[in-house]
């Protein structure tokens, strides 16, 4: 199958053939149904998991689970160890395993069909700690930045690893960032029907709507090969985004995880990361001749996707403020939330509370009354609810790992 590259090819030939261009349905593109192997076991003493899905068709989305299969790993210190279906494709150990060095491990997989399956034997691959995650924000070269300006740039991150004492030659990174977000105009009154609302306790976090907290996660795959001639990891970058974002306007936390790969991961995870360009999804792509070291037992012919690993985690978090970066020249941009300036707000009687909601309430939020924080006052105020309500954008449940 070489999907990607037959693709290729055509978008070749309409660009210098636009004259005899002849539209191609996506469901004409060839299709192959592959099983689709996720799964890695780290130092960690936890209960892990192993994914199972099939490919999809290049214009489809979402994952194609592979259900009621019949996962286990074998190893040469626990013996066998099976994991059970938690939900559709997603497998978990039903111990905790905590990958160590000088032992070998193999995964076996049955599917429903009766199709089997099986890795070859792995060690675990040693991974450096992290010792620095830095950032810096670096300007947009204009000649000259006014403070209304100053939010135009990029924020970029670098990661440091210095202690490769195994001196492990390439490695993995996985990335997710968490941020503090807050709406221009919350809503601290919740309408319950008719004329009927109450206050949002805001002592209480399920009920606030004024700030929030937003995750995201790397999207590439990030294989680092440029390691020194001593194996250290030095100002290697890791993540940027655009200054005139969200994500540093209040608080801001970026996890770092790194793993070690083997000779035979390495070879995997860039041929992937090529093929796929940005997917950074087995689910979603169809990524040609790439199979890792899961083999098929029961027909030789098949092909198989992904890849079984056994590594050492490092793992490192770290927290920025706005402040941290107005000596490089950042402000927070006044932008930020520009579709909630001057718009109006709606003054509704009490009376005709629930006659206004009835009709608007896909539309707005009930911010707070004229002349008392009470029932009994009144008129009361509406904003437009992308205005009002931060969970439209995160939740509004604090993460146990966060620092204010």
């Amino acid at each position: 199958m070489k999907v990607l590259s037959w693709i290729a090819s055509l978008f070749f030939m309409l660009f210098y053939l636009g004259s005899c261009i002849t539209e191609i349905e996506p469901e004409d593109i060839g299709f192959d149904d592959l099983l689709v192997v996720e799964a890695l076991i780290t130092d960690k003493a936890v209960k892990h998991v192993v994914k199972l899905s099939r490919t999809v068709p290049i214009n489809a989305s979402g994952v194609r689970p592979e259900s009621n299969a019949v996962v286990r790993v074998e190893s040469t210190d626990q013996g066998t160890i099976a994991f059970f279906e938690e939900e559709p494709g997603i497998y978990r150990s039903s111990l905790p395993i905590a990958g160590k060095f000088d032992t070998q491990y193999k995964l076996l997989i049955t599917t429903a069909d009766g199709n089997e399956y099986e890795s070859s034997e792995v060690e675990m691959v040693a991974t450096p700690a992290i010792d620095a995650i830095t950032a810096e924000f670096v300007p947009e070269p204009l000649d000259t930045i006014g403070p209304a300006l100053k939010y135009l740039g990029d924020f970029n991150f670098y990661l440091d690893s210095k202690n490769n004492q195994n001196k492990t030659k390439s490695l993995r990174y996985l990335w997710t960032e968490t941020y503090k977000i807050r709406v221009p105009n919350p809503s601290r009154w919740k309408w319950l029907g008719g004329n009927s609302f109450e206050f949002r306790n805001e002592d209480i976090p399920e009920e606030q709507e004024e700030f929030c907290y937003r995750y995201d996660s790397s999207r590439t795959i990030i294989v680092n090969k440029s390691l020194t001639s001593s194996g250290e990891v030095l100002r290697y970058p890791i993540h940027s985004f655009d200054a005139r974002t969200r994500q540093m306007n209040i608080r801001y936390s970026l996890e770092v995880v790194q793993y070690g790969l083997s000779v035979e991961s390495e070879k995997y995870w860039t041929g992937l990361a090529t093929g796929a360009q940005s997917q950074g999804s087995l689910f979603d792509i169809q990524p040609g001749t790439i199979t890792g070291n899961i083999k098929p037992l029961s027909d030789p012919n098949e092909t198989v996707l992904g890849i079984f690993e056994v590594a050492q985690e490092g793992r490192k978090r770290v927290f920025f403020r706005a402040s941290d970066f107005y000596s490089q020249g950042f402000g927070p941009s006044s932008l930020t939330w520009i579709d909630c300036e001057d718009i109006e707000q709606e003054e509704v009687a009490l009376a005709s509370i629930g006659e206004f909601m009835s009709a608007n309430n896909e539309k707005y939020e009930l911010l707070y009354f004229t002349t008392s924080f009470a029932p009994s006052g009144g008129p009361a105020i509406f904003g437009i609810k992308r205005c009002a309500l931060c969970t439209l954008y995160g939740t509004n449940k604090k993460p146990a790992f966060w620092i204010d």
